[in-house]
């Protein structure tokens, strides 16, 4: 929503923007970093209306004096070309897409989105509700059922509004045309998470009245300690089940951060695959993935984006994929109670249309232990650590079990 990306090489040579003085052939050949923008003729303003287009974008900062909320939803971040999301001006395409668009003629019904089609023409809509209806093609043509939308506060909150309510019409669309899958048998509505860089946690009343479920949580701890992670879990669940209409979505590493404890990735992966509320897993923290650079990544510059490693550090993943399995089938790890039983030992409890789920938790253990279980399981019943596959009765509200990796799970049979 934010803007449409850098211009490319072989766009400003093929749309004719841009100044590059160089083939196409020349055009296509990667690139390490940034130096092709040397190339580029900035000034010459009447080439680079070819792309974009000033009713579309801007790509520098207004002149005239701006609250900090303007320069906000107005700046270029990283000199990315931003798209005039306050303009409620009727425009046509974009010079370029027109171009491009009437050089593909008609053959291309085997890779377009056929719910787009109705977009590729000139509507008389401002640049944002092109970009809206773009966008909520994808949900009616696939049934999309939610989005991560990039940083909030630099879009025009009216708009985020408009592309939630474009997408519950859209989801509703694909619903209706698809009755024989299971996923037209679902009434939620489109869900939506939202960045704000740095945010936490915590309730965000402005978005969501706009219809955000909520918001990406950047400062979920990085350092494994098992120590302290408790306490947190704690504050996670109290939070969340005081308030049901809200969540947030935990990270550990990301797309502009790789600030995690990479050597300590098993007690990363405890302390986030068990956290309360929702998380997402960037991709190769569960094989402890280094940054990328020299041979491991195309291009240095994007360290952050390497090549995933097939292969490595299989004891990590195996950890991982253990707790994501546990989570997966127990609903009360991300939406239940905590209760804290014993030091290091916590319950969580989770009932709701007549379903229960409990679990307890241990960490911090070593080689074998006594798991406090309070009055979650009957005694003389069988319980399991799920971690390693371990059974055993429960006696004096304990359950007694071997220890791998510092951590007990305890699932009843």
């Amino acid at each position: 929503m934010n803007h449409p990306g850098y211009a490319s090489k072989l766009d400003a040579v093929q749309y004719q923007f841009g100044g590059l003085k160089i083939t196409e052939a020349q055009a296509r050949e990667h690139t390490e970093g940034w130096d092709y923008v040397k190339e580029m003729d900035f000034d010459n303003k009447e080439r680079w209306a070819n792309w974009w287009g000033p009713q579309w974008v801007r790509t520098e900062w207004p002149k005239e004096k701006q609250t900090l909320e303007q320069e906000t939803l107005q700046e270029s971040i990283a000199g990315l070309p931003d798209f005039l999301t306050e303009s409620r001006q009727s425009v046509d395409l974009p010079p370029f897409l027109q171009r491009k668009w009437a050089a593909e003629g008609r053959d291309f019904s085997s890779w377009v989105n056929p719910s787009a089609l109705k977009y590729r023409k000139n509507l008389g809509i401002a640049p944002s509700d092109y970009v809206i209806k773009w966008i909520a093609s994808w949900v009616e043509e696939f049934g999309i059922d939610g989005f991560r939308c990039d940083v909030l506060d630099n879009v025009n909150a009216f708009r985020w509004k408009q592309l939630i309510d474009a997408c519950n019409i859209a989801l509703s669309q694909w619903r209706d045309k698809h009755k024989e899958s299971s996923a037209s048998k679902w009434t939620s509505p489109f869900w939506t998470t939202g960045d704000i860089w740095d945010a936490n946690y915590q309730y965000n009343e402005k978005y969501a009245q706009l219809g955000f479920n909520s918001i990406v949580n950047f400062t979920f701890p990085k350092d494994g300690d098992l120590d302290k992670i408790g306490a947190i879990w704690q504050e996670y669940a109290d939070y969340f089940n005081a308030h049901k209409n809200w969540s947030t979505l935990s990270f550990l590493n990301y797309t502009y951060k790789r600030d995690v404890d990479i050597y300590n990735m098993v007690n990363c992966g405890t302390c986030f695959l068990l956290s309360p509320s929702a998380i997402q897993i960037f991709y190769g923290d569960e094989v402890a993935r280094q940054k990328g650079a020299g041979a491991q990544t195309s291009d240095p510059l994007q360290g952050n984006r390497s090549d995933y490693i097939w292969g490595q550090n299989p004891d990590v993943l195996k950890h991982w994929q253990k707790l994501g399995s546990f989570r997966q089938k127990h609903p009360a790890v991300a939406l239940g109670r905590q209760t804290t039983l014993k030091d290091k030992t916590y319950s969580r409890h989770y009932q709701q249309d007549g379903k229960e789920d409990r679990v307890v938790i241990k960490i911090a253990a070593t080689k074998e232990t006594d798991v406090y279980l309070g009055d979650l399981f009957q005694e003389n019943t069988q319980v399991r650590n799920a971690y390693t596959g371990e059974s055993c009765l429960v006696k004096n509200h304990q359950a007694h079990f071997k220890v791998e990796n510092n951590i007990v799970l305890v699932e009843g049979i």
